[in-house]
């Protein structure tokens, strides 16, 4: 049996891990994707503005766009995490590809705030990386016979 599928395993790695990770990056995540939606049509709406510059409001736009798919990334990550952790045992091979990749853009999500982020949000992140690394290796390499994700 694979640690994996212990569901006190689960458990524990939801309680340490996914807790403190879904309130810090999972709330920043969401200000992002949201701020992102409201910003983008704010910036259309300058275009139009005679009194601005053009590229002010493409200014806006593109870092509208950036923060609402950074935000839809980073909830993808939580979301496949916690799916991880209430998924039924053994997981489908569809299912296992569709956590591969949503954890995947979420490690890609919050690898800038490791990186430069306040200290509290390197600490997080960085766990979370790790943790989402461990998943993906655990769904792709570490079964009993590797298929592949």
């Amino acid at each position: 049996m694979k640690y994996s599928d212990n569901r006190i395993i689960r458990g524990v790695v939801a309680v340490v891990v996914g807790l403190p990770g879904t309130l810090i990056m999972g709330n920043a995540a969401l200000f992002a994707a949201g701020m992102g939606a409201f910003s983008f049509p704010l910036a259309l709406s300058q275009a139009v503005d005679p009194h601005l510059r053009i590229g002010a409001a493409a200014d806006t736009a593109g870092a509208g766009l950036l923060m609402f798919f950074w935000g839809l990334a980073g909830l993808a990550g939580v979301g496949a995490f916690w799916t991880w952790v209430f998924s039924r045992r053994p997981m489908s091979r569809s299912r296992r590809i569709a956590l591969t990749v949503s954890i995947a853009l979420g490690i890609a999500a919050v690898l800038p705030i490791t990186l430069v982020g306040p200290e509290l949000y390197m600490w997080i992140g960085a766990l979370g990386s790790v943790t989402g690394a461990l998943l993906i290796a655990d769904m792709c390499f570490l079964t009993s016979r590797w298929n592949g994700p």
